[in-house]
C-alpha cells in the first residue's frame, strides 16, 4: 500500500510548499486541499482495481506471448473504445460479471487468511472489502453525473479572462515572423528563460485555434485574424511532406524537419479536426456584426480588473483617480446605443480610448502596478487595432454627415430618393454583418447613381456639396 499512498502523499506536500503564484492564500490552500484529496482517492482506487489490473495484464501478456511464439494468428486485433463502449454491459450485473476476478481473489484470500493466519485477517479487511466493492466501485464511478452548474461571480469571470489573456500572450508574443508564424513548442520559464523552436501538426492546429478565440474575446480584430491564419497556412504550404501528411516535428526557424521523420496519425488528427473547427468559425464571421461584441466584453474586464486592483493597492485611492479618465470612457462602452452596434459611435469611442490611454501611457504614476501598466498597453493595442478594422470595412464612417436636408428639398422624386439613401446609410451604421453590408452596399451604389442626375444646373452651393459628398461616399 505505501507503494501506491507515498507518491501522492509526496505530491501534496511538494503542492503545498510550491508558491502561491498567480492565486491568493485562501485559493492556494483549497487547491492543495483539492489536489491532495484526488491524490488519495486515485491511489484508493488503484488498491480497489489491483486485482482486475493485474488480471487484465496478465492476459494480455499470455495472448501476445501466446501469438507472437506460437500460434501467429490474430496479431492485429484490436478493439476501440467505442466498440467496447458499444458493446458492454453497463448494469450492475454486468460491471460483477466483467470484473468477477476481484471479488473471486477477495474471498480465497479471505478463505487463506482465515485458515493460515487469523490474526491477520483483521488487518487485511479495508483491502478485502475494497476489492469485493470494486465492480460496484466501477459500476458507480461509469455512472452519468448529474449536471452541476453554478453560475460564476464577476470576480471569476475577471480572474478567467485574466487567465486567458496571459496565455494569448504566449501566442501573440511568441508566433510571428521570427519563427514563419508558427507557435514554438514550449517556453520553459524557470532557472532560464528558453524558447523551443520546435513545432506539431498539433501545436500548429490549436495555435489557428488561439487565434479564432483571441477574436471572439476581442484580443484581436478580424483583419487581424485572417492575416494571422493566412501567414501560417503560407508557411504550412512550405513545410516537407509525406503522402499529403505533415511530419511530426519541424525546426521554426529554418523549416527543416526533425530526425527521425516519421508520422504521427494523432497529430494529423488533432490538425485535421483543428483545421475543421477553423473553417466552422471563419464561415461564421461572415454573419456576426462588423465589430464583434467581445470588444467591450473586454473592455469591462479591464474595468473591473482595474478597480479590483485598485482596492488591493496600499495606495488605491490615487491610483483609482489617476485612471478615472479612462474608466469614466469605459463605462461609456456600456451605453445601449454602444453595445447596440452604433458603428460611428463606437469608432469615435474607440479612438477616444486609444488617445487617452497612449496619453497615460507616456506618463505612467508610481502606483500603478506591472498588471495595470500591462493592461494598459493592451488597451491601447486593441483600441487600435480594432478601429483601424472599423474604419476599413466601414470607411463611410470617415465621412461628415450628410451636408443635406433629405426630407425638405428638391422634388418628390429627389426626396424619395434621398430618404431611401439615408435610411440605407443608418442600417449600415446600425452594425450589419459582413454578409449584410454586402448586400446594401450594392443598394447603396444604386441609389447614389440616381442623385447626381437629379441634381439641377445650375449648381446652388448646397448643391455642390451635396454632389461632393455623394461622390465620395
Amino acid at each position: 500500500m505505501s507503494i501506491v499512498l507515498i507518491p501522492a502523499c509526496c505530491l501534496s506536500v511538494v503542492l503545498a510548499m510550491r508558491g502561491t503564484g498567480d492565486f491568493t492564500r485562501l485559493q492556494h490552500v483549497e487547491q492543495t486541499i483539492r489536489s491532495a484529496g484526488v491524490g488519495l482517492a486515485q491511489a484508493g482506487l488503484i488498491l480497489a482495481f489491483l486485482p482486475y489490473e493485474a488480471y487484465i495484464s496478465l492476459d494480455a501478456c499470455l495472448r501476445t506471448v501466446g501469438r507472437v511464439l506460437f500460434t501467429r494468428r490474430r496479431m492485429l486485433e484490436w478493439k476501440t473504445a467505442s466498440d467496447a463502449e458499444r458493446d458492454g454491459n453497463h448494469s450492475l450485473l454486468g460491471s460483477y460479471r466483467a470484473m468477477a476476478i476481484a471479488p473471486l481473489v477477495a474471498l480465497s484470500t479471505t478463505i487463506l487468511l482465515a485458515i493460515a493466519q487469523p490474526d491477520s485477517l483483521y488487518a487485511a479487511v479495508p483491502l478485502l472489502v475494497a476489492w469485493l466493492a470494486s465492480p460496484w466501485v466501477a459500476w458507480r464511478l461509469s455512472r452519468p453525473g448529474k449536471p452541476n452548474e453554478l453560475p460564476l461571480t464577476a470576480a471569476q469571470v475577471v480572474y478567467l479572462h485574466q487567465v486567458a489573456r496571459q496565455t494569448w500572450r504566449f501566442f501573440e508574443t511568441h508566433v510571428g515572423p521570427e519563427d514563419h508564424w508558427l507557435p514554438p513548442d514550449n517556453y520553459q520559464k524557470y532557472p532560464v528563460g528558453t524558447l523551443a523552436h520546435r513545432t506539431s501538426p498539433t501545436n500548429i492546429g490549436i495555435s489557428l485555434l488561439s487565434n479564432l478565440a483571441a477574436h471572439d474575446f476581442g484580443y484581436i480584430s478580424v483583419g487581424r485574424l485572417l492575416e494571422r491564419t493566412a501567414q501560417t497556412f503560407q508557411t504550412m504550404g512550405q513545410l516537407e511532406r509525406y503522402h499529403g501528411h505533415f511530419l511530426n516535428w519541424y525546426d521554426t526557424l529554418t523549416l527543416q524537419p526533425l530526425y527521425p521523420k516519421y508520422v504521427s496519425t494523432v497529430d494529423s488528427g488533432n490538425l485535421a479536426g483543428h483545421i475543421l473547427t477553423l473553417r466552422s468559425g471563419l464561415i461564421e464571421l461572415l454573419d456576426q456584426p462588423i465589430l464583434s461584441p467581445g470588444v467591450w466584453g473586454l473592455l469591462d474586464v479591464t474595468r473591473q480588473a482595474w478597480r479590483a486592483s485598485c482596492l488591493t493597492m496600499a495606495s488605491g485611492d490615487a491610483a483609482l483617480s489617476e485612471l478615472c479618465p479612462l474608466l469614466e470612457l469605459l463605462d461609456r462602452g456600456h451605453r445601449p446605443e454602444v453595445v447596440a452596434g452604433n458603428l460611428r459611435l463606437s469608432a469615435e469611442l474607440l479612438q477616444k480610448l486609444a488617445a487617452t490611454a497612449t496619453d497615460m501611457q507616456r506618463a505612467p504614476r508610481p502606483a500603478w502596478t506591472k498588471d495595470v501598466v500591462a493592461q494598459l498597453a493592451d488597451v491601447v493595442q486593441q483600441c487600435r487595432e480594432h478601429s483601424f478594422d472599423l474604419l476599413r470595412m466601414a470607411p463611410w464612417l470617415g465621412l461628415t454627415s450628410a451636408p443635406f436636408d433629405l426630407g425638405h428639398r428638391g422634388t418628390p422624386e429627389q426626396t424619395d430618393v434621398r430618404q431611401e439613401l439615408l435610411s440605407l446609410i443608418h442600417q449600415l451604421e446600425a452594425g450589419p454583418t459582413l454578409r449584410s453590408m454586402i448586400d446594401l452596399s450594392e443598394q447603396l451604389l444604386l441609389v447614389v447613381d440616381q442623385l447626381p442626375g437629379m441634381i439641377a444646373v445650375p449648381l446652388t452651393a448646397e448643391d455642390r456639396a451635396e454632389r461632393e459628398w455623394v461622390s465620395t461616399l
